[in-house]
């Protein structure tokens, strides 16, 4: 169980958990403790090479050095031959004399806008802590940047996840289309399942990662190929810009429809949290029913409901389309949970739906 709790403290802080809502374990000796820190997270390869803020880092070890101390004094000597690690301190130092940050913001007090987050989760039917995956990304901390919200992971893209890693037969061996597919942490995960699950000498199946923004997909191709994630072993992604608005446009849509029928031909299309403003709706709708073609093919979607109204437009908008929808009836697994319920938002107010063109 003390592995367990430590565990824990190296996903959170992996992904950017607030510092000041950390529960660090109470029944681990401070020593014990102290060595973790240093060993698993000062330490740590990956989050040395792709570390988070330094703005997150300095909280971070702020928080550690108080409760360190604290807990210290509480002991009332208990504990006489702990003293405070040297490493955390000194580290700490060179973090308040860091002048700017790792996305040239200044320190003093502002949130970074861009951090590297990187999270921890387990493959299909492989328990055990030892056997967890890491999906790295440079992400936005802010709602909005740029103009745009692809720049972050919102919380139906973690639910959808989810559902695939305690169903990966809906993605394994298949060729996919992602609509909006933000930074790539739905595409990293795919991919790596894909690369992790692979049959021996059979070739990858194609990944297409699309988005608008030409900024988000460079981000995206940049984190798909950072070394340290799986996905960066699957040879058949591709990150490729797509204008929904193109669907509706007489002229467009022909060459669209090539580009997504003939050149992809996925044999299923993703989508999570894209259904937020009520102008995207008949867009988003018509390059869905485009791609489908008029076949079995099927999209799943994970959807917030941040606005009843906004969610039956969608809904009645697709029917009225030519499109089936139900509900994916699921209760996530928790099974190696990609993130814990702390940083997600409700996961209640996620809907997993399927849409079918209606035959």
């Amino acid at each position: 169980m003390s592995e367990q709790a430590l565990f824990a403290v190296l996903r959170r802080y992996s992904y950017l958990a607030p510092p000041n809502r950390f529960e660090f374990p109470q029944d681990i000796a401070l020593g014990r403790l102290q060595e973790f820190l240093v060993e698993k997270i000062l330490h740590n390869d990956l989050l040395t090479t792709y570390a988070p803020s330094a703005q997150y880092q300095k909280t971070f070890w702020r928080r550690v050095i108080d409760y360190l101390e604290k807990r210290s004094q509480e002991a009332c000597g208990k504990d006489p031959d702990f003293e405070l690690s040297e490493e955390i301190y000194d580290h700490y130092v060179e973090l308040l004399h860091s002048p700017v940050d790792g996305d040239g913001s200044l320190l003093r007090g502002l949130v970074p806008s861009r951090s590297f987050v990187t999270y921890h989760w387990q493959p299909p039917g492989i328990p055990g802590a030892q056997s967890y995956i890491t999906t790295t990304l440079l992400e936005s901390r802010n709602m909005i940047e740029s103009g745009t919200t692809g720049l972050r992971t919102w919380t139906a893209a973690f639910f959808l996840a989810q559902y695939l890693l305690d169903n990966p037969e809906t993605v394994l061996g298949k060729s996919i289309l992602e609509l909006g597919s933000g930074i790539g942490f739905m595409g990293i995960v795919i991919a790596s399942l894909q690369v992790l699950c692979r049959a021996q000498d059979m070739p990858l199946p194609k990944l297409w990662l699309t988005d608008v923004d030409e900024t988000v997909l460079l981000t995206c191709r940049r984190n798909l190929e950072l070394p340290c994630n799986l996905s960066f072993s699957h040879d058949a992604v591709k990150t490729v810009r797509i204008d929904w608005f193109e669907a509706l446009d007489d002229i467009a849509a022909p060459r669209l429809q090539s580009i997504i029928c003939e050149e992809m031909d996925p044999e299923l299309i993703i989508g999570s949290d894209i259904v937020f403003d009520p102008h995207l709706i008949r867009p988003l709708l018509a390059t869905v029913k485009l791609a489908m073609g008029g076949s079995r093919k099927v999209a799943i979607f994970a959807v917030t409901v941040r606005n009843e109204a906004t969610i039956s437009n969608f809904l009645s908008s697709a029917q009225d389309m030519g499109l089936d929808v139900e509900d994916v009836p699921y209760v996530e697994s928790r099974n190696g949970w990609i993130l814990p319920n702390d940083v997600v938002e409700d996961i209640s107010s996620v809907r997993l739906l399927k849409f079918s063109a209606r035959r």
